[in-house]
């Protein structure tokens, strides 16, 4: 690290050399030119480049709103000596956010309109937020963002501020508004081109409307970004009860990849001093989503200290991932779900406008008349369950093989893999499927299952499968 330079080359040559690490090279934008100058600028300085645009944003926050809005204009240089207006780009994606914030939150940041003196782009005056201009000359006593000026003056970070009731959502939205409001969300934070799905529009508009919902879809469906949404723009505390630490971990990592670092969780995974550490982070303001454990539910100490935290504070959603978990003629049952409705009353006494968001993909009648009577929902079409329309999902498919003989099971399997599937997934082969990626640049993952294993211990269907996928694919590291 003495020479920075060479650091930074050493490491942009291991990102670009990489299939898997290439992608942290460049950064999604919604205005296509700036999209296309972080892409140019995938050299050496790019790191640098994508922290300066958030420390521009940063810095702008703390050193010119934070010491109090002038009258007129706010008057800015840009000294950043790069070939577009980088401040005022940064400024304008900053205000992008807030005017999204405002379309769904009931709240008015009065922006003041910003003008940055700099080397005039007229080019980019299309994509520039309607606050924000830029001219070719700036006054002598306007402040000046430099590429030092946003690296190296530490920001601080207050505690948020939290009034009980201040914050609420825009109720009364249509399903279209909302669509068209959230789509900023959607695609600029994280990731999803297309924008929300009808049944996250569906669940969102009962949360927004400070309603209770049960959210019925089939696995991969986004249900997760109805508490997520949620819970990132309302300040406060989201409970999420979640069965499966796997499943907790997961979920952190892929907020942390969209850049939400506000995500934690406690389980048995993770030591008292952590606990604490994440408690105390919870009640000073910084995370916004817990997720717990259902068994955490059954310690009264814990419970106590939920309370304790409510008291600095508010638990504005109590979130149930695998809601199904809570009935009793579930193929998941468990018992510690049935906590819940205790723990709902406990938090609502400190929070009366706290709303459950209860989620699932596994709920047939019975199951579903279940969870509404032990959570205390209404069925119905004022009810408060949001479930898919159509269950239909093009991309699994089910087959049963019979194979009469076992010597012949590897080679059934083998068909099956390399004829079979990629013909059902509506691709000409197995190497067409295998290089298939989603809007966001990502590889399809599979799981195998294989249940049958030779009991005189020869080669069973996994021994097979495994070999001819390395040997053949090469898709298996040894």
């Amino acid at each position: 690290m003495e020479n920075t330079e060479a650091t930074l080359k050493s490491f942009h040559t291991l990102l670009k050399d990489d299939a898997k690490l290439r992608g942290f090279l460049t950064v999604q934008w919604h205005t296509e030119p700036l999209r296309d100058f972080f892409t140019r600028s995938a050299g050496p300085q790019v790191m640098d480049v994508v922290n300066d645009f958030y420390g521009a944003q940063d810095w702008f926050v703390e050193t010119v709103l934070g010491v109090g809005q002038k009258a007129g204009p706010i008057r800015l240089k840009d000294g950043c000596e790069l070939d577009v207006p980088f401040v005022a780009l940064a400024i304008s994606a900053l205000y992008s956010f807030w005017d999204a914030v405002q379309s769904v939150v009931d709240v008015d940041f009065q922006l003041p309109a910003v003008s940055i003196g700099g080397k005039r782009a007229d080019k980019w005056a299309a994509v520039l937020h309607r606050l924000v201009s830029v001219c070719e000359s700036s006054d002598d006593d306007a402040v000046t963002f430099d590429a030092a000026s946003m690296r190296f003056n530490p920001a601080s970070i207050p505690a948020p501020a939290f009034g009980a009731g201040t914050v609420r959502f825009r109720e009364g939205l249509t399903l279209d508004e909302l669509r068209q409001r959230l789509h900023y969300f959607a695609s600029e934070v994280f990731g999803y081109t297309s924008g929300t799905k009808p049944f996250q529009d569906r669940v969102l508009q009962r949360v927004f409307n400070g309603q209770h919902v049960l959210g019925i879809s089939a696995t991969g469906s986004g249900k997760s970004f109805c508490f997520w949404l949620p819970a990132l723009l309302r300040p406060g505390l989201t409970l999420i009860i979640c069965p499966l630490r796997s499943l907790m971990r997961d979920q952190r990592l892929t907020l942390r990849s969209y850049g939400i670092a506000s995500a934690e969780f406690i389980n048995s995974d993770v030591d008292k001093l952590t606990q604490r550490r994440i408690l105390e982070e919870a009640r000073l303001g910084y995370i916004r989503l817990l997720y717990i454990s259902p068994e955490r539910l059954r310690i009264k100490k814990f419970l106590e200290e939920l309370e304790q935290l409510q008291e600095a504070v508010p638990i504005n959603f109590l979130a149930v991932d695998e809601a199904h978990c809570i009935s009793e003629w579930g193929h998941d049952f468990r018992p510690s779900y049935l906590k819940l409705p205790f723990l709902r009353d406990t938090l609502s006494e400190g929070n009366k406008r706290l709303q459950l968001i209860a989620l699932t993909a596994t709920a047939g009648q019975q199951v579903e008349q279940d969870m509404l009577g032990i959570l205390k929902l209404r069925s119905g079409s004022d009810g408060h369950v949001a479930r898919e329309r159509v269950a239909d999902r093009e991309k699994f498919s089910y087959q049963i093989v019979a194979v009469k003989e076992g010597s012949t099971k590897a080679k059934t399997y083998q068909k099956i893999l390399t004829e079979n599937l990629p013909k059902a997934l509506r691709q000409r082969s197995l190497q067409d499927l295998l290089r298939v990626k989603n809007s966001r640049g990502e590889k399809s993952l599979g799981i195998i299952f294989c249940i049958y294993a030779d009991p005189h211990g020869k080669h069973s269907i996994w021994d097979g499968t495994a070999h001819y996928l390395y040997e053949t694919m090469g898709v298996l590291e040894a």
